[in-house]
């Protein structure tokens, strides 16, 4: 009896041991398999390629308003060619390209946009060329310096200059052109780190002198962004440099930012919310029913009727222009306008009483004479609004359709 218990005992261990053995394989099958799976060409298969992403809006609360202080710098800036500039806050390339431009065309073709071209989240401030403006919008390619947000401070990202130009991509990409004087010359592409904080090299061509005959070019390419012919594959020919350099930058695309031009309008809407940041409504109107309207007499279709009149000046390039509004305006006033811009770019202004008027009246509007002399507005009209608040306005031109503007000052 014992020597049967003992035999059924050994047939259930090897049954045991026969059964765990081919568990065993079933489980190596499995992980081979697995292994097979995740081979490169496996792998290389399962990515899916996606287009170029557009910047999109980030989630950072008041991004706008981090950025108010370096939108102001530049917009001082911009607003006064041929002034000082600080190379290391990336204003070079925006100097340069605005040296030899008046006040006016400078303002209408540098712009600005507050938009997370990283992807992380946390919106970059972009300063670019426009190079076309229709039906409102406003648009270029090349970039002039870029900002992130870090621990709540600004940092400059990445900034070009007259001789180092970058152009936005898509993608986070920007395609690099410039030229180190004479003959020598370089291209290639980056990419907006993750963070925002700067550059990552993808491709770089440059040319250079051939060993031993200073006369003749050759041309190079790495991946390390730098001069270095050592660490550099040769390429064959100029046409070759050309082409590569042709193919990048048809992959230049265009982005949507607001000109400097209208930069008034965007920090009178800044300045209306509150310190903790608050969104401001665009659509709002500050004046309520009060409704000041200013146009060219020339463009007024209709009858005038019974009106006030006054001319500031008698040059002869004087225009008419005519003011009216829905509702009385109290306290009805033409100034003589000096204004003046601080380094962060704000207003501080000394107004002359040239003319006032009881009050204006939706029934009897005024005409006035009056010269735009130059890109500087120097005439300025105010009243009192229906909260007993004095409103001033500054006379000026529109950047882009020469119409009249009416740019809040208090």
């Amino acid at each position: 009896m014992r020597t049967k218990l003992l035999v059924l005992n050994v047939l259930l261990v090897i049954l045991a041991i026969l059964f765990l053995g081919c568990k065993g394989k079933k489980d190596l099958g499995n992980e081979e398999k697995t292994r097979v799976d995740k081979s490169p060409k496996a792998v290389a298969q399962a990515i899916e390629v996606q287009a170029p992403q557009e910047p999109k809006a980030g989630n950072e609360p008041g991004a706008m308003r981090v950025y108010a202080d370096t939108i102001a710098r530049f917009f001082n800036l911009v607003a006064n060619p041929g002034g000082d500039y600080d190379v290391y806050s990336g204003e070079a390339a925006v100097w340069d390209s605005i040296e030899d431009k008046s006040r006016m065309q400078a303002l209408q073709s540098v712009g600005y946009a507050v938009l997370d071209v990283s992807g992380d989240g946390v919106e970059e401030l972009l300063i670019g060329a426009i190079d076309k403006s229709e039906g409102g919008s406003h648009v270029g390619s090349e970039v002039y310096a870029l900002f992130t947000i870090v621990d709540g401070e600004v940092r400059l990202s990445f900034a070009g200059k007259a001789l180092n130009r970058y152009y936005h991509m898509g993608d986070r990409r920007f395609f690099n052109s410039g030229t180190e004087g004479g003959a020598s010359s370089h291209f290639g592409s980056f990419t907006l780190a993750r963070d925002g904080k700067g550059l990552e090299c993808n491709d770089f061509y440059f040319t250079g002198e051939a060993e031993g005959d200073p006369v003749r070019t050759e041309y190079f390419h790495n991946t390390e962004c730098a001069f270095d012919k050592e660490n550099a594959k040769k390429l064959e020919s100029l046409e070759e440099f050309d082409k590569i350099e042709a193919k990048l930058s048809k992959q230049v695309q265009e982005i949507e930012l607001t000109p400097f031009a209208e930069y008034e309008a965007t920090k009178a809407r800044l300045d209306a919310g509150d310190n903790a940041g608050n969104d401001v409504d665009d659509d709002a109107d500050d004046d309520g029913d009060d409704e000041l309207q200013a146009q060219y007499l020339k463009d007024f279709k209709g009858d005038l009727g019974e009106h006030e009149s006054f001319d500031a000046d008698n040059d002869e390039y004087q225009v008419k222009i005519l003011f009216s509004s829905k509702t009385e305006l109290k306290n009805f006033k033409v100034h003589g306008l000096e204004l003046r811009y601080d380094t962060h770019g704000n207003r501080s202004f000394k107004t002359e009483d040239l003319y006032s008027l009881g009050s204006l009246l939706p029934t009897r509007p005024l005409v006035l004479g009056m010269t735009f002399f130059g890109d500087t507005a120097a005439y300025a009209v105010s009243y009192v609004n229906r909260r007993g608040e004095t409103e001033v306005y500054s006379i000026e031109l529109s950047g882009f359709d020469g119409s009249i503007e009416l740019i809040r000052l208090k």
